[in-house]
């Protein structure tokens, strides 16, 4: 009885190696991802059966609103897909929709300087011929393109986009990052490569930090015995500003700047101190003016009684930084 029992379960072992063996040899199109890598997680995720096969044959149109941004990110996208793949993919976009493996389609530009509460949602349809990415606004559109680069995927068959229906939208509407360059002294090209960092994982607002004890971190043309005499040399031009400011938009992104007060503020001692009352007058009353312009005055109250001066709008945090810069 004793044998018998111990054939009968060498035998229903058997059986289940064979199964999972022959699970294991199913051609990969047959079964879904079991679950998502992506980063951050969308809102609602389905995989499907099948995938879409990532060739040089792979195309892209776009069919909705078309402006120099999303072209840009369409090439930049690209690039990387070339660069994780060897494969050469073909440029530039398509004309007939039809043919194309990808096709998006923005319904509008969205803020050209990126704004609290920007619609950033989009919608993903992958099938075994096609990739469709629908979007309210071009940053939308940009950031379902980086959900689809994170989709990428390779087995032994070659490169791959699984099936997948995703319906997305920011849970957070700011999602920031902050870059100390006064303490720790960043350079432009550092700066650039955070910025591509934070497009890739959908964070929208660079915290800029720019004056505190440590230094002055930024050019001023009025004022120049700021960075003469605490920057060490270190410090963006007004020009390197302009420079952050427009590559952040083109990525969805937008500074905010903080310069220290009252307290934080031993860089500032090095100009005659009316300099650095004035220029403090200054800075606030055209913040306090951008604000309301902009229909934020009962939230936005910049002055030399507060430690940070921030503003949470594009239009009071400056258009494309002349605001602020105008003051330096």
């Amino acid at each position: 009885m004793k044998i018998n029992n111990r054939c009968d379960a060498s035998v229903r072992l058997w059986g289940f190696a064979l199964m999972l063996s022959l699970v294991a040899a199913l051609p990969a199109s047959h079964a879904a991802p079991a679950r998502s890598d992506l980063m951050p997680a969308p809102a609602k995720l389905s995989f499907g059966a099948g995938r879409l096969p990532v060739t040089e044959a792979f195309s892209v149109a776009v069919t909705g609103h078309d402006d120099a941004r999303l072209q840009a990110a369409i090439r930049r996208a690209l690039v990387r897909w070339e660069a994780r793949t060897g494969l050469r993919l073909a440029r530039p976009m398509v004309a007939d929709a039809k043919s194309a493996t990808l096709r998006i389609a923005a319904f509008g530009p969205g803020s050209a300087v990126p704004a609290l509460g920007d619609d950033e949602s989009y919608t993903i349809d992958v099938s075994s011929e096609r990739i469709a990415l629908l979007a309210p606004t071009v940053v939308g559109a940009m950031r379902g393109i980086e959900t689809l680069l994170q989709l990428l995927q390779q087995d032994a068959n070659g490169f791959f986009i699984p099936a997948v229906s995703i319906d997305d939208q920011p849970r957070f509407a700011w999602r920031g990052l902050m870059i100390d360059p006064v303490r720790h002294w960043q350079p432009m090209d550092v700066i650039r490569r955070n910025l591509d960092a934070m497009a890739v994982v959908k964070l929208n607002v660079l915290h800029l930090h720019l004056t505190d004890d440590q230094g002055f971190r930024v050019e001023s043309k009025i004022y120049p015995e700021f960075t003469a005499k605490a920057s060490d040399g270190n410090f963006f031009t007004q020009d390197d500003i302009r420079e952050i400011v427009a590559y952040a938009a083109a990525r969805g992104i937008r500074v905010m700047p903080e310069f220290d007060l009252p307290g934080h503020a031993q860089a500032w001692a090095v100009a005659p101190p009316t300099s650095t009352w004035c220029w403090c007058t200054a800075m606030a009353s055209r913040a306090r003016k951008e604000a309301r312009s902009s229909g934020h005055a009962s939230r936005i109250r910049p002055s030399c009684k507060k430690r940070w001066m921030n503003w949470p709008n594009a239009a009071a945090a400056a258009s494309c930084a002349e605001t602020w810069l105008s003051c330096l």
